[in-house]
């Protein structure tokens, strides 16, 4: 089952850690698994059922994969139902009970990383990022996106791992964005919408509050800014796949935040932009299409995210 979106999924530890010591591989975290296997590997993904099977009995999280790319991941057997428990939590009594299901909610974990060193005693630092996407099965076109991520530390790459999770669910349930759901649902006010006005659409056309004029900037609107991301390199354009026939790619970029800048992140990377905010991450690339997301979080905690696809091809 899925729960991070319950009211009772608190974040614990730090809200943002820097990552301390090396990156660890696969091979070391998952001793069961063949030491050969890539890091990029698809390994089963339950939300919900955290467990840490090391020192007093405790849930954590189940721990079931780690360092790598994570694709296509189903939150639910049955989106459905998850779909409906996320609306109902934040519109109970509006009607949703009713809905007609032909929304889904699909998951995909863009990227996890755990740092630290094992051989010595430390804090470890956990790193995680989500992209939730809900569609309408008929039409297939997508009605509601956004990418999250979470950030953790502990005393083992478990709990590291497990605090990234918590951390990432507690930023689902505190963010705002996650109202746009009402315009998805309520297109027609408190009614009902008829299953073909489900769509980005009618989401987009639905504001239920009034934006404020766009010459007027409260102290509220610099708080909330999200960080700038500009990628110079490789060049993207918009829906353009970048081309390379190289193993690795460095992605370069610059970072800027009117509240001052935390972090920044590369397909799970925590790199540290130097004090104009530019960054350079080495990402190493496999055969067909690699997914490249670069996520920037200033001091007050607001993130935002630039991702664009590279394609390697043979030599």
């Amino acid at each position: 089952m899925l729960f991070i979106f319950c009211a009772g999924c608190a974040a614990t530890g730090k809200a943002l850690v820097r990552a301390t010591g090396k990156k660890i591989h696969t091979a070391e975290l998952l001793p069961n698994k063949n030491i050969s296997a890539p890091e990029e590997e698809v390994f089963p993904l339950q939300f919900g059922e955290f467990t840490y099977k090391g020192g007093p009995a405790r849930e954590v999280g189940t721990y079931q994969m780690v360092t790598g790319v994570i694709r296509n991941i189903i939150l639910d057997d049955d989106p459905v139902p998850v779909l409906e428990k996320l609306v109902q939590q934040e519109f109970t009594g509006k009607g949703i009970n009713n809905l007609p299901s032909i929304l889904t909610l699909n998951g995909k974990v863009t990227s996890l990383s755990v740092y630290g060193d094992l051989s010595t005693p430390q804090t470890f630092s956990g790193a995680v990022s989500i992209d939730l996407i809900v569609s309408n099965v008929k039409t297939g076109e997508q009605a509601w996106s956004r990418n999250f991520f979470g950030l953790g530390e502990g005393n083992e790459p478990q709990i590291a791992l497990a605090s990234a999770f918590r951390n990432m669910a507690a930023a689902i349930t505190a963010d705002d964005s996650i109202l746009e759901l009402r315009d998805v649902f309520f297109a027609s006010g408190d009614e009902k919408p008829s299953n073909n006005a489900i769509s980005s659409k009618v989401a987009s056309n639905a504001k239920i509050t009034p934006a404020a004029p766009k010459n007027k900037t409260t102290q509220d609107d610099r708080l909330n800014t999200p960080p700038a991301i500009a990628i110079t390199s490789p060049e993207v354009k918009r829906g353009v796949k970048v081309v390379s026939r190289l193993n690795s790619f460095k992605i370069t970029g610059r970072a800027t935040a009117v509240n001052g800048m935390s972090l920044v992140m590369v397909n799970g990377q925590v790199i540290t932009p130097d004090e104009k905010g530019n960054f350079t991450a080495d990402v190493l690339l496999k055969m067909g299409e690699n997914q490249i997301v670069v996520t920037a979080v200033d001091a007050r905690k607001n993130p935002a995210t630039e991702q664009f696809t590279i394609v390697r091809e043979g030599e």
